[in-house]
């Protein structure tokens, strides 16, 4: 059910709000160099000056299509340009970038791999190498580079894109505390965020769900279980079904705080009889025995 809440929200504004971004942290994180094939210094002599100014005009054509948002138009050419110099990692780096930005994200895997293989040194290349790998399904091998980055990504809106991811993997991996950990993370960082507070509540609401359903899959017979049960069942309004199953909390555990309060409520909210108000009275006194500071008893 989570993903499928997540795609959506995704769809609406997240994915949106993120390929804006990618632009303006390509530009400000890829070195200048990387616009022209000279950064490779031993290549350089064996490149004609011909093809040099060829790749220039490339790179500088690839580099206005990404800022236009032209995504079809830079992938093509920074894959000419990688074929061309294909040890120059910045071509690699900027050619998994447009992938990305594309929305093709497995293609994008590949030359940013290649990019960090030439050279560790840029950091950008790895936010997209995680971000292409979340966006691909495989959340194990992307989780260890978005809890490692997101703490170091400056720019906001592409922070926000790689929390959700991360969010997104860690809760389809059934890793609990990362996906409350990177929810807590992004209610710091984004607390008026719509899609941050609806996601708070989807998830905790899912955790909650899980929780539940392990309870009772693993201790079927405990108290804790019984409790659960009739609390949902005190929910749907079922008070008779309710009353029965805080009966069987107290034979399992008779000191179980809150019980009596409880079922003296529901007494009081179902049908009363003759004896109902000195039933009630009887639960709350008995409540008061176990918890003398029960305001409410």
């Amino acid at each position: 059910m989570f993903p499928a809440i997540l795609s959506d929200v995704k769809t609406v504004s997240v994915w949106a709000q993120g390929v804006l971004a990618i632009g303006a942290v390509l530009l400000a994180v890829t070195p200048a160099r990387a616009q022209t094939p000279e950064v490779k210094r031993p290549s350089r002599q064996a490149i004609p000056s011909a093809q040099q100014a060829e790749m220039a005009q490339l790179a500088a054509n690839a580099m206005a299509a990404l800022r236009r948002g032209e995504s079809a138009g830079a992938i093509q050419g920074f894959e000419k340009l990688t074929k061309l110099a294909p040890g120059v990692a910045e071509f690699h780096a900027n050619l998994g970038m447009a992938y990305y930005s594309a929305g093709r994200f497995r293609e994008a895997i590949p030359p940013c791999r290649q990019a960090l293989k030439l050279k560790p040194s840029l950091t950008a290349t790895r936010y997209f190498l995680g971000l292409s790998l979340a966006e691909s399904g495989q959340c194990g091998e992307a989780l260890p580079y978005l809890e490692k980055d997101y703490p170091r990504l400056p720019d906001p809106q592409l922070k926000r894109v790689m929390g959700i991811d991360a969010l997104r993997c860690a809760m389809a991996m059934n890793q609990p505390d990362k996906a409350v950990d990177f929810l807590r993370w992004l209610s710091r960082d984004f607390p008026d965020d719509p899609d941050v507070l609806y996601l708070s509540a989807t998830v905790y609401s899912e955790l909650s769900t899980r929780a539940s359903q392990r309870l009772l899959r693993t201790a079927p017979g405990s108290y804790q279980a019984h409790q659960f049960n009739a609390e949902v069942m005190e929910y749907q309004g079922k008070v008779g079904d309710a009353i029965e199953e805080y009966r069987k909390v107290l034979t399992l555990n008779p000191n179980a705080p809150g019980i009596h309060y409880r079922l003296g409520s529901l007494l009081l909210a179902g049908e009363r009889g003759p004896t109902t108000l000195d039933e009630a009275r009887r639960e709350f006194e008995e409540e008061l025995r176990i918890d003398p500071g029960s305001a409410v008893a």
